[in-house]
């Protein structure tokens, strides 16, 4: 007797509603926490946190697909790429002093509060993906992969803009209700 072939399929990358529920879940643990080191293999992006309950974790970014936090250490790669070398050197040692997702879209703002200013890595997981840190007043720093839409350009020195059409506000009681009443097929 042969097993049923399963019609789900595992997951790409994370709806904006998953994202709303890890980035409160991860908020809690990170906010607070130390920046101990930065790595890059490829385009997985790894800060290694002291959280303040004192344990230290990898949050893990891979755009456009996914954010995680992990106890697991990772091999660090012999070379590092100059955006890394950018990151570790305003990051490392910093406070994140905020991990939120902004509006009901798939973006993540992580502030940080270092010795030689606050920051703001803007982690996209919309389009193609990019991570783009900003001063304080928003000005690029650097980005991952610079590039230019018909909308807005991502390159160091521009003022940072949200792609077009952000979902901004969202009432999450009247979303939960919406979803609750919507009939699903994802176990038929």
């Amino acid at each position: 007797m042969s097993k049923p072939q399963s019609k789900l399929k595992p997951k790409n990358s994370l709806s904006a509603l998953d994202l709303r529920a890890l980035v409160k879940e991860i908020s809690k643990l990170i906010v607070g926490g130390i920046v101990v080191n930065v790595y890059m293999i490829r385009d997985l992006l790894m800060l290694k946190v002291r959280c303040a309950d004192g344990i230290t974790r990898m949050l893990a970014i891979k755009p456009p697909h996914w954010i995680s936090l992990t106890s697991y250490d990772v091999e660090k790669p012999a070379k590092l790429s100059a955006f890394c070398m950018l990151l570790r050197k305003l990051l490392k040692r910093s406070k994140i002093t905020s991990f939120e997702q902004v509006g009901f879209d798939r973006i993540v703002k992580v502030g940080f509060n270092g010795r030689d200013g606050s920051y703001e890595l803007v982690i996209e997981l919309v389009r193609e993906g990019n991570l783009i840190l900003c001063s304080s007043d928003a000005i690029i720093l650097a980005a991952y992969r610079e590039v230019e839409y018909r909308d807005r350009t991502l390159k160091k020195g521009v003022k940072y803009q949200l792609p077009p059409n952000v979902i901004l506000d969202v009432d999450e009681n009247r979303a939960l209700e919406a979803l609750k009443g919507r009939k699903s097929r994802a176990f038929y």
